[in-house]
């Protein structure tokens, strides 16, 4: 991203603003916003809706900071945890001064990408139409950029590859363009991080995710109990995975409890390296039956009903 930052630095006057990644599953969201700050603040994951909680993270350069707000996949909410998600994240589209609502290159227009962009309507911000995954396509152009932009009233079209970064210091040119000028002197004056516990319990849930199939990581959530530094200045970090059923904790524990152990000692590694501290996990798995369907349990695990 050093094209990015030294064209942000060619040009003149502060700009400052939150921008809304917004569109349905397995679109590249996360991934975009991960390659733009270098930064893994959001899950990854091939399985879809694997973001649950609006994650903001900073671009900035001398004269420009704009935070990005990675938004949980649009689709119909199967259970009250989908409905809890669904009503955050709308929320902050209010917030945008621009959104960028991505989809895959590959394919037509889905009923998900429909969904998504009907709730950008009433917008005042202005919206891009961002096509992911160029660099999949043969000629490097999408044969569905005219569907696509039949769904909605956008500013402009751009072509991108969010793995190969092909275009992205198009696309940031694009949003810096109508960004305002306004005061920023300090990146929490437009957003704070992730809480911390949210943070840490996302690194564990996605290893969860890329360890473990089926009905789990949609059954599964992260509780942090407890953080304790301790006196050689290590961080103790308590944490259990809710699942709903019994058949689920088992297959989460694996066999002598391999999978368990695997999935820690991954997440502990994951947590140095995005924390910059020296971390030890204690990670167990109860089962809480029917958690995503109470407001009670969703409160407990973080999540604003």
């Amino acid at each position: 991203m050093d094209n990015v930052n030294r064209h942000f630095k060619r040009t003149g006057g502060l700009r400052a603003g939150r921008v809304v990644v917004w569109g349905r599953a397995n679109v590249g969201k996360s991934a975009l916003v991960n390659s733009l700050t270098n930064d893994a603040v959001s899950v990854v994951s091939p399985r879809p809706h694997s973001t649950r909680y609006s994650s903001m993270s900073l671009l900035k350069s001398d004269d420009f900071h704009l935070v990005l707000v990675d938004t949980p996949s649009q689709h119909a909410p199967r259970h009250q945890l989908d409905k809890v998600i669904m009503r955050r994240a709308v929320s902050v589209l209010g917030e945008a001064d621009a959104v960028l609502f991505m989809v895959d290159g590959r394919f037509p227009p889905t009923d998900e990408d429909r969904l998504a962009v009907s709730a950008l309507s009433d917008l005042e911000a202005p919206i891009f139409l961002v096509v992911n995954k160029i660099d999949e396509i043969e000629d490097m152009r999408s044969v569905y950029v005219e569907s696509f932009a039949e769904l909605g009233c956008f500013r402009s079209i751009i072509q991108i590859s969010g793995e190969l970064q092909i275009n992205l210091e198009l696309l940031l040119g694009q949003v810096r363009s109508v960004i305002p000028n306004r005061l920023a002197s300090h990146p929490r004056a437009l957003a704070e991080r992730s809480p911390e516990k949210q943070a840490m319990s996302e690194v564990i849930r996605e290893r969860i995710l890329h360890h473990v199939r089926e009905e789990i990581p949609d059954a599964s959530t992260v509780e942090v109990k407890r953080l304790i530094r301790t006196p050689e200045d290590v961080i103790k970090l308590v944490a259990s995975v809710h699942v709903e059923k019994g058949t689920q904790k088992a297959i989460l524990i694996g066999q002598n409890g391999r999978m368990i152990r695997r999935i820690g000692t991954e997440a502990r590694k994951n947590l140095e390296s995005n924390f910059g501290r020296r971390f030890y996990l204690d990670l167990k798995v109860e089962v809480t039956p029917g958690w995503r369907h109470k407001d009670c349990q969703l409160r407990r695990f973080g999540y604003q009903v």
